[in-house]
């Protein structure tokens, strides 16, 4: 018993250097993160659902290229509130061209989802209940990683026509993009 108990300390160092070059704790440890920072900002905002999209490589078409696509990565909701995040994997980005262009541009804040003058983005949020919405990109070295955004269902929210609050909201997507990107 003492021998394995000395084996185990002994086998302690050459584990957390070999965890250390590992990439699945640093994930770990980022996803924490993330998810730590979407919920506060959910409590603050009073927001029903907040969330991460990522941009990801699909399918390679058979001119070589690849489909781009995009998946929920990361996701808070408020008590009550359904999850959407397995319902929003593997999407194209052809699809959602409009909605991905006012984010990138943004222009993704709503009060009233029925302002969107996209049809199927507005009937897609309305699916999920949503309300009200703001979106923006997470851009970290000067390229596109993702897109934060966050919900409000039931009822709309003043919040998102809140220039400080716009501008708080787009300094934490700076440090979500460097957190998801390293």
């Amino acid at each position: 018993m003492i021998f394995l108990m000395g084996l185990s300390y002994a086998f302690k160092d050459v584990i957390s250097k070999q965890l250390e070059k590992d990439p699945i704790p640093t994930q770990v440890k980022a996803s924490t993160t993330v998810n730590k920072q979407l919920g506060e900002v959910m409590v603050q905002s009073k927001a029903s659902r907040v969330y991460v999209f990522q941009f990801h490589n699909g399918i390679t078409f058979y001119t070589g290229q690849h489909a781009q696509r995009f998946s929920c990565t990361y996701e808070m909701v408020a008590e009550g509130i359904s999850r959407e995040a397995e319902n929003l994997q593997n999407l194209q980005v052809s699809l959602f061209s409009w909605w991905i262009n006012e984010v990138l541009s943004g222009r993704m804040t709503y009060y009233d989802i029925e302002d969107m003058a996209d049809y199927t983005s507005r009937i897609t949020l309305q699916q999920q209940g949503i309300k009200s919405i703001i979106c923006r990109p997470l851009i970290h070295k000067g390229k596109v990683v993702g897109i934060v955004g966050m919900d409000f269902v039931g009822n709309n929210d003043d919040i998102v026509n809140n220039p400080q609050f716009v501008r708080d909201f787009e300094n934490m997507s700076s440090k979500i993009a460097k957190m998801i990107s390293e």
